[in-house]
């Protein structure tokens, strides 16, 4: 990979610099743009059609055979230059990229590599967490993503208190179990990935300390089908035909304004119009749906 696309890509995935990400937007920003006609498509193209074109021009001299022989040799190759797009690499292959870019000595601005907020901010107290209003309670299943939501500063705008299924970070815990004692009609929402472990966080936010049995949680997770009909995430990993992709494939303003729209309804919301992307053409918007519907913690059925 060239130094100029991944420049590229890393300022795709930050808008600019304005934005954090993690390796997983980091990727979809490259995937975005990175298929296409190769070099050669054209100049094999352009040859063909000369050739067929010469030779067809001879069939008044006796070389019929030659013209069809020709023209049927051709044929691939208008096919190969007229439908074929390369596909961007697998993403375990771009992170060996991000590695080497990493170990080189580069930079990337922004990037969301590890957790960082297993400490609280300096001076800060529980009283804090009031200074936004909490107006929910978000339960994602990957510690990385509370970096990502709360380093885009989502949780204020969204005026929701972020927290992973495995309690982190671990200084948010009581403040979210006393929440949850204290209002019973304090929202909870649940957002995974799209494969059979984020499917199955539902059933897992039984082993969390919090009072959530009996709780009406929403799942906000996506679903395999959801990603299968979405323009934007087509191009994210082509060759997995499951479409298990994790919820992060989604570029920021994409997270931002489909969980704010679910936030703002209170419920999941499936937001794709019949063609697979959100109503409006809206860049900023949503366009792959959300949500499984509501689950209640200590119920039987989980859908």
């Amino acid at each position: 990979m060239t130094d100029g696309k991944m420049a590229a890509a890393i300022r795709r995935a930050s808008r600019n610099g304005t934005a954090f990400f993690t390796a997983n937007q980091l990727y979809a920003a490259y995937a975005s743009r990175a298929g296409g006609r190769p070099k050669w498509a054209g100049p094999v193209l352009g040859f063909a059609a000369l050739i067929s074109l010469g030779t067809i021009a001879s069939f008044g001299q006796g070389e019929i055979l030659s013209g069809i022989s020709w023209l049927l040799f051709s044929l691939p190759f208008f096919w190969l230059g007229i439908f074929y797009r390369s596909k961007p690499v697998r993403p375990a292959m771009f992170a060996s990229w991000i590695d080497l870019w990493l170990r080189s000595g580069k930079t990337i601005d922004g990037l969301i590599q590890q957790p960082s907020l297993h400490q609280p901010p300096p001076q800060w107290s529980e009283q804090d967490i009031y200074d936004y209003g909490v107006e929910r309670i978000l339960i994602v299943q990957h510690d990385l993503l509370v970096d990502l939501f709360v380093r885009n500063g989502l949780h204020a705008e969204q005026r929701a208190l972020v927290i992973s299924e495995s309690g982190y970070p671990s200084y948010l815990m009581a403040v979210t179990k006393r929440l949850l004692e204290e209002r019973p009609d304090l929202p909870v929402f649940a957002f995974h990935d799209a494969d059979a472990q984020g499917q199955a966080m539902m059933q897992r936010l039984f082993s969390m300390d919090l009072p959530l049995k009996g709780r009406p949680i929403t799942d906000l997770g996506m679903r395999p089908e959801q990603f299968k009909k979405s323009k934007r995430t087509r191009s994210y990993d082509p060759y997995s035909t499951d479409r298990d992709l994790p919820a992060d494939a989604m570029p920021v303003p994409m997270l931002a304004a489909g969980l704010g729209a679910c936030f703002a309804a209170g419920a999941a919301q499936e937001l794709l119009g019949n063609d697979g992307n959100a109503p409006g053409g809206d860049e900023a918007a949503l366009t792959v749906g959300f949500g499984a519907g509501d689950y209640s913690i200590g119920g039987e059925d989980f859908g």
